[in-house]
């Protein structure tokens, strides 16, 4: 009746809305001005509403599973990061570890806003559940982003180490630890790398050039 009443929907979204400021949880209204939206493609304003909506749903498991598909929704229709990293945040606080997906959409859209902080956290947490050669390009962007980001060398080093257990031929991480080595003038640090994933030629001929 009320979209009868009025003869384009920005009327009718004032009347939806001034309905919702006197009655938060009018389903219909609700509902009318989602149609609304997703019609003018105004999909901010729709996953706004959305999540105003879902917040009111009284069954956890019921709330937590629309939660994750605002996530996806606003992963697929909405260009501006943030809103996504927020759901997919409020996703992660709920599944955990238990939904990779979440993980890995939130890797990606930190790397995109610059968050390198987070973009590690999120790194360190995927690391967490893998096991064997899923792990070698986890610990190598983890590695990189510690040394070309954030300038935490002795994190890094840990890193590049842990990456060596898992393919001793990585040889990014042999060089970063080479180069840390000499720069701090680790003598000790520097041999156990050569002895461990090099040859006591290739230490002699990196000492001579010091």
């Amino acid at each position: 009746i009320m979209m009868d009443r009025f003869s384009n929907s920005a009327e009718a979204m004032k009347s939806y809305t001034a309905i919702l400021d006197l009655e938060p949880e009018d389903s219909e209204s609700i509902e009318k001005l989602k149609d609304i939206y997703q019609k003018r493609r105004d999909f901010e304003s729709y996953l706004l509403l959305s999540r105003r909506e879902v917040a009111l749903i009284e069954d956890d498991e019921e709330r937590s599973v629309r939660f994750l598909e605002l996530a996806r929704f606003a992963s697929d229709n909405i260009r501006k990061p943030a809103a996504a990293i927020e759901l997919w945040e409020d996703v992660l606080n709920v599944y955990g570890n238990d939904l990779p997906e979440a993980l890995e959409k939130l890797e990606g859209l930190y790397e995109r806003e610059k968050d390198y902080g987070k973009l590690v956290d999120v790194l360190e947490r995927r690391i967490e559940h893998v096991e064997g050669e899923a792990l070698v390009p986890l610990l190598d962007k983890l590695g990189l982003v510690l040394t070309a980001r954030l300038k935490d060398g002795n994190r890094a080093a840990g890193v590049w180490k842990r990456l060596l257990e898992a393919d001793p031929s990585h040889r990014k991480a042999q060089n970063e630890l080479r180069k840390k080595a000499l720069a701090e003038q680790d003598w000790e640090e520097l041999e156990w790398l050569y002895r461990s994933y090099g040859t006591i030629a290739e230490l002699v001929r990196t000492l001579d050039t010091q």
